[in-house]
């Protein structure tokens, strides 16, 4: 018998283990390809505000998420000018908004709703910044069915416990021919490949699911959705996150000395631009 949980893409039951990665097994089904941990975390407590702010360099959370609106800015205009391209206004729905950067962003283009499983995030986007986002599960909401014009997943469906349950709710929510866009890792990407289980998205427990362009087309077209396009587009950060997620990727202690004078100083705070591309944004419209 299998040890390993049938694969949530194909429900294939023969899986192969590829690394242990920090004590996890990261495994891949042989019959779709899709890459897995076979630890499922689904604990809220997680993403709590230690995650967002913390001091703590041994998790792959954020020094202070709450500091970065500006330098946000241009990636999450990008990202609207795209979706506007698409759709003319409406109903959009964020999953796995964090602290609402991107909602604030759209809330003069869109009639905005967001959900988030962070309590701390959850309530940083209703009372700071005026948003409308409900604290819990995607799965758990109750909005009405073909309800929203387009629906977003930014760096969230790799987190998801159940990505297909999650993509045929967000395909009940779109209206006909809504706009479905997501964004995570290419596992498929030459750098991820290159660097084998010291890719530095392969996060386990945190990410769950690692997905290559052929896997992902596959779940959306199960979950019924048409590809458009996919991107490859930078990710803005702040230099001492970047020297964070090395000093976390690599475990180096000359990083741990590099990071401290940098802090929240304006060295620190000062914000690049990177990328490897090994992130996709992906465009869908709902199918027929």
């Amino acid at each position: 018998m299998n040890k390993y949980r049938p694969c949530n893409l194909c429900a294939g039951e023969e899986i192969k283990l590829l690394w242990i990665k920090d004590g996890y097994e990261i495994v891949q089904c042989q019959h779709c390809h899709l890459i897995f941990t076979q630890t499922i975390l689904d604990d809220e407590g997680f993403y709590s505000e230690d995650f967002f702010v913390g001091k703590d360099q041994l998790i792959a959370g954020y020094t202070d998420y709450t500091q970065d609106r500006e330098i946000l800015g241009p990636e999450l205009k990008r990202r609207l000018t795209r979706i506007k391209e698409f759709v003319k206004g409406g109903r959009l729905l964020d999953v796995g908004c964090a602290l609402g950067f991107f909602l604030d962003e759209t809330r003069d283009d869109f009639e905005t709703f967001g959900v988030e499983i962070s309590r701390f995030a959850a309530e940083y986007a209703r009372e700071k910044l005026g948003l409308q986002v409900i604290q819990g599960r995607f799965l758990d909401t109750e909005f009405e069915p073909e309800s929203f014009d387009c629906i977003t997943f930014w760096d969230v469906i790799e987190h998801l416990p159940d990505p297909t349950l999650n993509l045929k709710k967000a395909f009940n929510l779109l209206k006909p021919d809504g706009l479905l866009v997501l964004s995570t890792g290419d596992i498929g990407s030459f750098g991820a490949r290159l660097m084998g289980r010291h890719w530095h998205l392969l996060l386990p427990p945190q990410h769950i699911y690692y997905f290559s362009q052929e896997t992902i087309k596959k779940l959306l077209e199960k979950t019924g959705f048409e590809v458009i396009e996919i991107k490859y587009w930078g990710k803005v950060m702040t230099l001492t996150h970047f020297v964070r997620r090395l000093r976390f990727l690599f475990k180096n202690k000359l990083l741990y000395h590099l990071f401290n004078p940098f802090g929240t100083s304006s060295l620190g705070r000062m914000s690049i631009e990177l990328n490897l591309f090994d992130i996709m944004t992906v465009f869908a419209r709902k199918g027929k």
